[in-house]
C-alpha cells in the first residue's frame, strides 16, 4: 500500500511539471502571476499554465451587489434608525491587475469598507430629515449620491468601480428599557 501511494505522489509530481489549459470567457479577466515576475492581464480566450513555474486567477466583470443588513444607528438629535443598503460594484478590464494585487478577497474588502459609509452619514442628518428623505425621491437620492462618491473614493484604489450605493431599508425604531424587579 505504500508503495502504491509512492507511485502515486510521484507521478502527481510528474505531472506537475505539464502546461494545463484554461479558458477565460468573454465576461472575465485572468491574471497570471509568474514566480518573480510582475503580473500578467490574460485576455479571454484558451490559455495554458504551468502549475511549478506560475498561477492564475480569474475575475469576473460583471456587476456585483453586496448588501449590508440593517443596522441600528443614531442620528444627530440622538435618535435611533434602522438603515441597511446595498453596494454594486464591477471592475474594469483596465483595473483587473490592480484588483488582484491589492486585495486578497475583494468582497470582503467591500464589505469592512461599506460597513464604515453610513454611520457618519447618519450622524449629519436628524431621524425626521431622514424620513422626509425617505418619503421624498429627491431627497433620498442626494442621501445615495453621497453614499455613491463615499464608497467610490474609498475604493478606487483597489481597482473597484462603483455603480451605486443605495439605502434599501430604514425604519424608525424605539428603545425599550425593561426594568429590573428585585
Amino acid at each position: 500500500m505504500e508503495l502504491l501511494q509512492f507511485f502515486a505522489n510521484l507521478l502527481q509530481g510528474f505531472t506537475s511539471w505539464f502546461p494545463r489549459p484554461y479558458l477565460v470567457n468573454v465576461t472575465e479577466r485572468a491574471v497570471l502571476f509568474r514566480r518573480g515576475q510582475p503580473p500578467i492581464l490574460k485576455d479571454p480566450g484558451f490559455h495554458w499554465n504551468t502549475p511549478l513555474f506560475s498561477t492564475y486567477e480569474r475575475y469576473s466583470l460583471l456587476r456585483d451587489p453586496v448588501k449590508f443588513p440593517a443596522a441600528t444607528l443614531p442620528t444627530k438629535d440622538g435618535k435611533a434608525i434602522a438603515i441597511g443598503f446595498v453596494i454594486v460594484w464591477h471592475i474594469e478590464p483596465e483595473d483587473v491587475v490592480k484588483a488582484a494585487t491589492t486585495a486578497d478577497d475583494l468582497e470582503a474588502m467591500i464589505g469592512e469598507i461599506g460597513e464604515s459609509l453610513l454611520p457618519p452619514l447618519v450622524l449629519q442628518h436628524t431621524f425626521e430629515e431622514l424620513l422626509e428623505r425617505v418619503q421624498g425621491s429627491r431627497g433620498m437620492k442626494t442621501v445615495n449620491a453621497t453614499l455613491t462618491e463615499d464608497a467610490q473614493n474609498l475604493l478606487e484604489e483597489y481597482g473597484v468601480t462603483i455603480d451605486s450605493a443605495r439605502v434599501n431599508f430604514l425604519a424608525p425604531t424605539r428603545v425599550l428599557r425593561l426594568l429590573q424587579g428585585n
